[in-house]
């Protein structure tokens, strides 16, 4: 067996006795060749060997011999049994006996690793000069310049260099490759050849499996093809040069080959030999068909989270030091209540902390208790029994907590939840169980909660409007969304960004914000905050594509207009650049003059406590 994977190459006289003692020793028989000279009937002798007997896994041999099979073999491993540091001591103490001053032939990659000064010390040497070769030439070269600079002998360079001695009658002592450094190396290429037997097993299986899928498969080296299963072969059948198209592939590229598209992967493996590409074909039409059924099915069921942590934009401090707080939530299974102004993106927030969570690989599932009728969010959220009430359906319906089982639960807009319904939503975050409407038992459910408002729910908790012990079992942790006006630096950060978004989308020109429309955006109040931001800017993208456009044209007519009035659930806000404070002073003072200096009515439409209010009026 050992014949088929292993050669050794004996590289002077002498050499195979000591191959042929330790294969002996540990019950081996690798091929075996004698060779001499490194030259190109070597590598002849080599190509007839292996086309009658068979390629090896493994060559193991040395010198200016290892680097011209190396340079010729590139598929096969080899193996040096270069002269170890004893070898090359005992080679300077035989030339010490009649020399003072002394050439050593070294590999060209080992040049560097000899400390000379050291080994003339230990040796009782004059000088060492290193003078190092890759190739026969080289080794010739090297003697003749060692007797030109006047060295009284020349140690190194193998057989060949002691032949060139004999000729020119100077005294050249070869290092010859010891006992230990040989077996070591038929110890590295007995390794090799278990990790290669592996992936033979390995290859084997693989070939198996592939032919089980419906994807092509292709594995190359570094200039031909070594593995197609039966699928790629029908989808190259028209002789398609497969190296050349891997070249032109990137990680993950759209194709269309033989009149049909074809998702192609790249992936770069590395096994013993090398590394290697696989590319995976998959049919486009196919794809299409299992998306299709995989988001109908999330969609139906509202499993989807699609956003992570990395999709929020911002520069902010206020931003960083949230989404910290994010990403140490989400590492925890506690229950996190998230507020902000509308449109601040709170379900955006609540759908990454869900998939930066241990639940990411559960379902997500959103619901906006303002959205649905009174009548049936209980239904919605804790689900019914067969017959339970008129119109059931006849097997009953899991409601939200049982879908969200193992994965995450948003209630958007808990504000909206009536009253009655908070209890038992408490009941539900205290046992974490469900009752079916209808049901005989409870049902055990594993969800994280995660709650949002725009709303102060301290003020409902002080008109009885809101549960208090609901309030502190959701508000475990809290996140609260700044107002993009108080974070004026993600402004252009986030318009830049949702005009390259759309002009992707609409497969349009991205359109650049001028000095005067950045000064607009930036002067602007937001009230809808990152949402109306990016209405504003879609419809920018859409029309600046038509023609020309004013920025202004995008927004609000009521609001467009630096220092025009702001319409903003009736009251108006003067828009003009100037510290947070002071607007905030001006609005507040503006709402209590309205309620005739009622404090108590500013503070419940300002949807604020009366201590607040009177804080920022100070």
């Amino acid at each position: 067996m050992l014949k088929d994977e292993l050669l050794i190459i004996s590289a002077y006289k002498g050499m195979e006795q000591t191959i042929f003692k330790l294969c002996a020793q540990m019950n081996i028989e690798p091929g075996f060749m004698e060779w001499e000279v490194a030259d190109q009937a070597l590598i002849a002798a080599l190509k007839s060997r292996f086309h009658a007997e068979g390629t090896p896994d493994v060559i193991i041999t040395r010198g200016a011999i290892a680097n011209l099979v190396e340079e010729n073999f590139s598929d096969i491993i080899l193996v040096r049994a270069e002269p170890g540091g004893m070898d090359i001591v005992n080679a300077l103490c035989r030339a010490r006996v009649n020399s003072r001053r002394v050439g050593a032939l070294v590999q060209e990659r080992d040049a560097t690793a000899y400390h000379t000064a050291e080994m003339c010390r230990a040796l009782g040497l004059d000088e060492i000069v290193i003078h190092p070769f890759r190739t026969k030439d080289d080794i010739v070269n090297q003697i003749y310049r060692c007797q030109d600079e006047g060295l009284d002998a020349a140690v190194g360079g193998g057989s060949l260099a002691e032949r060139i001695g004999r000729k020119i009658n100077y005294p050249v002592f070869a290092a010859q490759t010891g006992e230990l450094a040989l077996q070591s190396a038929i110890y590295q290429a007995l390794g090799i050849l278990a990790v290669r037997r592996k992936e033979k097993q390995y290859l084997s299986y693989f070939r198996s499996a592939s032919s089980f899928v419906n994807e092509g498969i292709v594995v190359l080296n570094s200039r031909s093809v070594t593995f197609m299963n039966d699928v790629a072969k029908g989808i190259f059948a028209s002789g398609q040069d497969i190296p050349a198209f891997s070249s032109q592939v990137e990680k993950e590229s759209l194709r269309q080959i033989g009149g049909k598209n074809y998702l192609v992967r790249k992936e770069e493996i590395v096994s013993s030999d090398g590394m290697h590409t696989m590319l995976i074909l998959h049919d486009a039409n196919r794809i299409q068909l299992q998306e299709h059924k995989i988001r109908t099915g999330l969609r139906t069921k509202g499993f989807e989270a699609k956003y992570h942590l990395r999709d929020i934009q911002s520069s902010s401090a206020s931003m960083r030091t949230l989404l910290d707080s994010a990403v140490r939530y989400a590492h925890t299974d506690g229950n996190i209540l998230i507020t902000g102004e509308s449109g601040t993106g709170k379900e955006l927030l609540a759908q990454s902390i869900h998939n930066a969570s241990a639940r990411a690989n559960g379902p997500f599932i959103a619901v906006n208790c303002a959205a649905i009728p009174e009548t049936l969010l209980e239904s919605e959220l804790f689900g019914y029994e067969e017959g339970a009430f008129s119109g059931a359906k006849k097997s009953g319906k899991p409601g939200m907590f049982e879908l969200a089982h193992q994965g995450t639960i948003f209630l958007d807009e808990i504000d909206s939840m009536p009253a009655r319904l908070q209890g038992v939503l408490l009941r539900v975050l205290q046992e974490k169980e469900v009752h079916r409407i209808g049901a005989q038992s409870n049902l055990a459910v594993d969800c994280r909660v995660l709650a949002a408002t725009n709303k102060d729910l301290h003020a409902l908790m002080e008109r009885n409007e809101f549960r208090p012990d609901l309030y502190y079992r959701l508000n475990i942790f809290r996140l609260k969304v700044p107002p993009l006006r108080d974070r004026q630096e993600d402004i252009l950060l986030l318009a830049e960004h949702f005009i390259r978004k759309y002009a992707e989308l609409y497969q349009i020109r991205a359109v650049e914000l001028t000095q005067h429309e950045q000064e607009e955006l930036l002067r602007y109040f937001w009230p809808g905050n990152v949402r109306e931001l990016e209405n504003t800017m879609q419809r920018y993208v859409m029309l600046s594509d038509v023609g020309p456009v004013a920025l202004k044209e995008c927004m609000d007519d009521a609001l467009a207009s630096p220092g025009a009035s702001s319409a903003v659930d009736g009251e108006h806000y003067l828009i003009r650049r100037a510290p947070l404070e002071e607007m905030e002073r001006e609005l507040i003072s503006q709402c209590t003059a309205r309620h005739g200096g009622n404090r108590t009515s500013a503070a419940e439409e300002l949807d604020i406590s009366r201590s607040t209010l009177w804080k920022k009026l100070q």
